[in-house]
């Protein structure tokens, strides 16, 4: 694990945890996101963050690291019903939708208010962030639970570029 790691999981954790309108579609406000792993006991819907790869690139001038960050959205298996309560795939879609963002809906140049993509972390000195994008998104069902996986690239220099 890089000092890049941690730095990026700590903006990304600050960025999702903050977010009221993600946070109000999780089962519990105030844990209902975890960085590596889904707890044991924890109600969901829950989202999972980790950094599955975190590359060195020789730039001759910086250090650099290219991070694969994955992002999970869990819910637990209900049956649909059509009293009220929202067919789980439909409310995945709504905290998916929290966790890619509004860039599309900025103009040119123009960072996103919520959401991973194309937001661009803070400075952590000694780290710079390029800006985040979302490359891939999968889905990982169990009897259990249905889980989409969301992938996000991003780039973290230190030094002179």
């Amino acid at each position: 694990m890089s000092a890049a790691h941690l730095a990026i999981a700590e903006r990304m954790f600050s960025r999702l945890t903050t977010d009221a309108g993600l946070t109000a579609l999780l089962a519990s406000a105030a844990g209902g996101i975890y960085q590596e792993m889904l707890p044991y006991n924890a109600q969901t819907p829950a989202v999972t963050f980790t950094i599955e790869a975190n590359t060195p690139s020789d730039s001759f001038r910086a250090m650099v690291r290219v991070m694969s960050v994955q992002v999970s959205v869990w819910i637990e298996r209900q049956p649909a019903t059509d009293a009220g309560i929202p067919v789980p795939m439909d409310y995945a879609q709504g905290i998916i939708n929290r966790i890619i963002g509004n860039w599309p809906t900025k103009a040119a140049g123009i960072a996103p208010d919520f959401g991973l993509d194309r937001w661009t972390p803070a400075v952590l000195s000694p780290w710079a962030f390029s800006m985040m994008a979302h490359t891939d998104t999968r889905e990982n069902h169990t009897d259990e639970f249905l889980q989409y996986v969301l992938i996000f690239t991003v780039v973290a220099t230190r030094g002179a570029v």
